[in-house]
């Protein structure tokens, strides 16, 4: 298995930890309430987001060119 580069890896970590943290903060507010409804709604964007991680880091995707990152002349002038 490949390793991530550093940008990728550092993009996927902190997505990562601000899911965490909105989880949390999230079961906090709501007092213990909605306990399983925040755990829930946690998980709806923690699990993709793990996927998507293991997924990028097998393939060695480049994170930042989904979002609109990368190169923009790449395709325009002569090679």
């Amino acid at each position: 298995m490949k390793r991530l580069q550093a940008p990728n890896r550092r993009i996927l970590r902190w997505a990562m930890v601000l899911v965490v943290v909105a989880g949390l903060l999230w079961i906090a507010l709501s007092g213990g309430r909605d306990l399983l409804l925040g755990v829930a709604m946690w998980s709806l964007v923690a699990i993709p987001l793990v996927v998507a991680g293991i997924y990028f880091a097998k393939h060695d995707w480049d994170v930042g060119r989904l979002f609109g990152g990368g190169d923009p002349y790449e395709g325009h002038g002569p090679d």
